[in-house]
This record gives structure tokens, sequence and C-alpha cells, in this order.
């Protein structure tokens, strides 16, 4: 199963946007299911409503550069991901009327959980480095700017999407150019 947890981002006391955060587990215990989009429905149910009364909003579903690449080891992750992107366009058609846009961010490599306990040791253990030594040849090799995304990058764009009233059903990828390759 997908896990995750929703944030709901207020700025100045306002509710401006939401945000969905997903986590990943092995294939293997999905028995086939993809459950990528379910929270980014539960925020919609939850949130909708006051955006539409308000005339006016803006909905940002955090994906993953998972969702614009694909690798080895990561179709579930993967598709869940695109799922979120699909998820993210349609729903802005719909909610365009009333002017709440929604938009996603792509993330590229930020050393979170994921990485730190789940990545880097599965590619340490598979290149017979250090774990620090693993993550940065990892940065260096996918990532042409050189370094690795951080939070506050993610944050930056969920500001700039939340200042855009004419940016909808769009994903900023955030990544030092990993997808452009």
């Amino acid at each position: 199963m997908i896990r995750g947890r929703t944030y709901l981002i207020s700025i100045l006391g306002r509710l401006v946007a939401t945000a969905v955060v997903l986590g990943i587990t092995p294939m293997s215990s999905h028995h086939g299911e993809i459950q990528g989009g379910y929270r980014q429905d539960h925020c919609r149910k939850a949130v909708l409503p006051h955006l539409i009364a308000r005339g006016e909003g803006r909905i940002i579903n955090i994906a993953s550069i998972a969702g614009k690449v694909g690798r080895l080891g990561y179709a579930h992750y993967s598709a869940s991901k695109h799922a979120v992107l699909g998820f993210t366009k349609s729903l802005a058609y719909e909610m365009a009327p009333y002017n709440v846009t929604v938009n996603a961010v792509n993330p590229g490599i930020v050393k979170t959980y994921m990485w730190d306990r789940v990545l880097v040791p599965h590619f340490s253990k598979q290149r017979g480095s250090d774990p620090d030594a693993t993550f940065e040849s990892i940065i260096k090799e996918r990532i042409p700017l050189g370094r690795a995304q951080t939070i506050e990058d993610m944050v930056q764009a969920v500001i700039f999407l939340c200042k855009a009233p004419n940016i909808t059903g769009c994903s900023l990828t955030v990544d030092g150019g990993y997808t452009m390759l």
C-alpha cells in the first residue's frame, strides 16, 4: 500500500493549497493494487467545497520525477506518480470555472526518509560503498546541476504556484536537470 500524509498549506492564516506527500512500500506488498490517487481524492473532497464557496484557491499536489520518467524497480511508485499527474490535470479542468487552480510539483532527488532508509542502503549495498558516498555519486551521475534538491526548493515551487493565478493543470519539475537527459 502507498503510505502518505496530507498537508494543508496556510499562508497568512488563509488556506491556499493542499499538498500530498506519498511514500513507497515494496511492490510485493501491493497485490496488484496501486492507490496513489487515494489520498488526493480525500483531500479534494475535504477542501474543494471551501475553495468553490470562496471563488478562488490553489491545490498543489506533490508528485515526483518518477511521474515523468521510469526506472528499473520503480513500476508501482512511478504508476502512482503518473496517477497524481493525471489527477492534477483532470481536476484542474473541473475546477477552472471556480477560479481554483490545480498544479503539481515533481521533486527530484530530495534527501528524505525514502532515500535515507530505502534507496541509499539498497544502492550502497549494490555498489559496495559507504551510504554518504553512494548518495553523492548518485547525485553527480544523475543531476546535471550536481546537487540534490531540498525541501526548501519544493517550498519555493509551491509558493510560486500559489502566487500564479493563470497557471493550472501543469506540473513543475524541480530536479536540477535530471529529467532533461
